[in-house]
């Protein structure tokens, strides 16, 4: 079980403070409070934030997120080492002629909250990507993270043109 990392601590903290912000309750601000709420919601003495696990902080995170009105993002893939990092980001640019990863779902979940946000359905997507101006040459697979960065990358600044660019918060 992986400890709460600072960024989780810090965005709990956020989201509770906000929370308290609301009730006309003063007692719920108090720190034996906001640590009996965490106990209760994790079945579990907890003496500090501090001591939670990051599944716990990522529980606690959402229901803070639901009784506030925020909507609740999708956990953001992480690579499981340097080299799988750095495979995933520089595939795809020109020049690269290493060897090629088979694209992942939240490659794809990336991509298609994307074109959603631009108000494409799958058949405007697959008609983009067939035309000339497409990313991949009128090919319409995505096999490899080559061929999702380089979707992505094509996508991304439509996205901001378009006004629906949304910066990923981190929990």
């Amino acid at each position: 079980m992986e400890k709460i990392s600072s960024s989780q601590l810090k965005r709990l903290q956020t989201l509770y403070n906000a929370y308290t912000r609301r009730d006309m309750d003063p007692r719920v601000g108090l720190r034996s409070q906001r640590l009996l709420w965490a106990s209760q919601a994790c079945k579990r003495p907890v003496a500090s934030f501090s001591v939670l696990t990051r599944d716990e902080a990522n529980d606690l995170i959402d229901t803070l997120q639901i009784s506030l009105g925020q909507p609740i993002e999708p956990p953001r893939h992480r690579p499981t080492s340097q080299y799988a990092a750095t495979s995933a980001g520089l595939e795809g640019r020109r020049g690269d002629n290493g060897p090629k990863t088979m694209v992942t779902q939240a490659s794809l979940d990336r991509i298609r909250r994307g074109y959603e946000r631009m108000g494409w359905d799958e058949y405007r997507f697959t008609a983009w990507l067939q035309s000339s101006s497409g990313p991949l040459k009128g090919r319409t697979e995505i096999r490899t993270e080559w061929d999702a960065n380089r979707v992505w990358w094509a996508l991304k600044p439509m996205l901001k043109r378009a006004g629906v660019w949304k910066e990923r918060v981190t929990a």
